[in-house]
């Protein structure tokens, strides 16, 4: 997230930004306060990916989700 500043600060653009498994190990609330930081420092475009259903927080559920299968990208 600070990179992201750092590069926002730079060209005055937000980054794309990519969260590989950024919530695994995380209880509900850590979950929670991540993603509030990640949308307060990415208001333009993030992607976060998670091997287990179980580790997308809540708020994330009524947004695209795309699964890998077999080597494909599902809907």
């Amino acid at each position: 997230l600070l990179e992201a500043r750092c590069l926002e600060a730079a060209d005055g653009t937000p980054p794309i930004a990519l969260s590989d498994d950024a919530f695994a190990g995380l209880d509900g609330a850590r979950r929670r306060c991540l993603l509030a930081r990640i949308a307060e420092t990415l208001p333009g475009q993030a992607i976060v990916t998670a091997p287990r259903d179980a580790e997308v927080p809540d708020a994330l559920l009524d947004r695209p989700r795309w699964q890998m299968r077999d080597g494909h990208l599902a809907a």
